[in-house]
């Protein structure tokens, strides 16, 4: 097993992942992130019950794959951009899906922003105008942490 982890120093406080993936399919995660579209977002929002947000989060899965994707779950943060405070939700890592797919599902379930990359580089989307308001590439924000590392062993958490 291995973490990925949100690279220090490049900005991406509103929304970040961290998820623990099987190494078999890690090359594959990479590989769409380096080389194809890919979207990273969530249906928890702070004024749902953790029951809610689970129930909101399953309704997600099933939209995904009525629009014919698959997914990976994603372990996400939210970081309110007002008050600071943060929070955990369940996200999806979903490979080439389209940009106005993903800003679709990420207006559907009432989300701020998304993830959309492509071809090595991500941003931030805000869901309402479309507007980047964060980028970078996929290569400086995620990074490989040891076997057996959690989160608080990383640089820069």
């Amino acid at each position: 097993m291995a973490w990925l982890k949100k690279g220090k120093g490049y900005g991406f406080d509103s929304v970040s992942f961290l998820r623990i993936v099987e190494a078999a399919g890690l090359s594959r995660l990479f590989q769409h992130m380096a080389e194809g579209s890919f979207a990273v977002l969530s249906a928890s929002r702070g004024n749902y019950t953790p029951q809610q947000n689970a129930e909101r989060t399953g309704k997600l899965k099933e939209e995904i794959q009525a629009m014919g994707y698959g997914f990976m779950p994603a372990d996400g943060v939210w970081k309110d951009p007002e008050s600071g405070s943060t929070s955990s939700e369940q996200s999806v890592f979903i490979p080439v899906i389209s940009r106005d797919n993903a800003q679709r599902l990420a207006a559907m379930f009432e989300q701020y922003s998304f993830i959309w990359g492509e071809n090595g580089r991500w941003a931030e989307i805000n869901t309402q105008t479309g507007v980047e308001e964060k980028s970078g590439t996929a290569e400086d924000q995620w990074h490989f942490l040891g076997t057996g590392d959690t989160a608080e062993d990383a640089p820069g958490y």
